[in-house]
């Protein structure tokens, strides 16, 4: 049995950039202060292939989700 829940778009936006935004505060707090070439490349990867795994399994925006991640690693 399927399981069917309605979101309005702006629903499915605020979902989009959530899990984006919780996947970017994951990295910066993996990624620390210190910044070890091999250790970022990992947690960079890591953390985008989840992203996109997930929004894909969601039906949501891949883009989106990775530019919210991208921006809310840059901002911590």
């Amino acid at each position: 049995a399927d399981l069917v829940v309605h979101v309005t778009q702006l629903g499915l936006i605020g979902i989009t950039v959530g899990v984006g935004v919780l996947l970017g505060a994951v990295a910066a707090a993996l990624l620390g202060r210190t910044f070890r070439i091999a250790e970022t490349w990992g947690v960079l990867i890591g953390v985008l292939l989840l992203a996109v795994g997930i929004a894909e399994r969601l039906e949501l925006s891949t883009i989106t989700a990775t530019f919210a991640l991208g921006a809310t690693l840059l901002a911590f």
